[in-house]
């Protein structure tokens, strides 16, 4: 796996302390992608790591799957993890831009009609609008995201974000 994966998931699982003046602001949310890189959606963990004057950055990672069943009728699921960075400009209505990736493992049928897990990365960015509070509360986001399906195809995607920031 890259180093790039690695870092992102790092980022997003050490309690890093905010720069801000707020000890109450929320640096981390909980949302549900519905589209976005997760194709149909995602459940989602993100952590402010930084945040200077109205520039807020965060690292994020999440969990989805396309296809729970494979083509024998067996539970064997197809597993995408998005993982990026967001830079997001505002106090409480932010302009947001975003670069990741995805890890998606899939299945596939080999030469002698058995399964086969194979892995691939897709990259992504994003470009929206997100509502959230600094102390916290209910988070909107709805964004342009297209997907770059193994940096070769673009894929133009867009999702809409709900959840809880605190």
């Amino acid at each position: 796996m890259p180093k790039l994966f690695y870092i992102l998931f790092f980022i997003c699982i050490v309690p890093f302390p905010a720069v801000s003046q707020n000890d109450s602001v929320a640096k981390n949310a909980i949302y549900l992608d519905l589209g976005g890189v997760g194709v149909f959606g995602s459940l989602n963990y993100s952590r402010q790591f930084l945040s200077i004057n109205k520039f807020d950055f965060d690292a994020h990672i999440g969990i989805s799957s396309t296809k729970i069943i494979d083509f024998r009728t067996k539970f064997n699921p197809q597993i995408i993890l998005p993982f990026g960075l967001h830079g997001a400009f505002g106090k409480t209505h932010y302009l947001e831009l975003g670069v990741g990736c995805a890890y998606v493992n899939s299945v596939l049928i080999d030469n002698k009609f058995n399964p086969k897990r194979e892995y691939t990365f897709n990259g992504n960015s994003s470009i929206g609008y997100k509502f959230k509070k600094k102390q916290g509360g209910f988070l909107f986001r709805i964004y342009y995201s297209p997907i770059f399906e193994q940096f070769k195809k673009i894929r133009h995607w867009g999702g809409l974000s709900l959840g809880y920031a605190f």
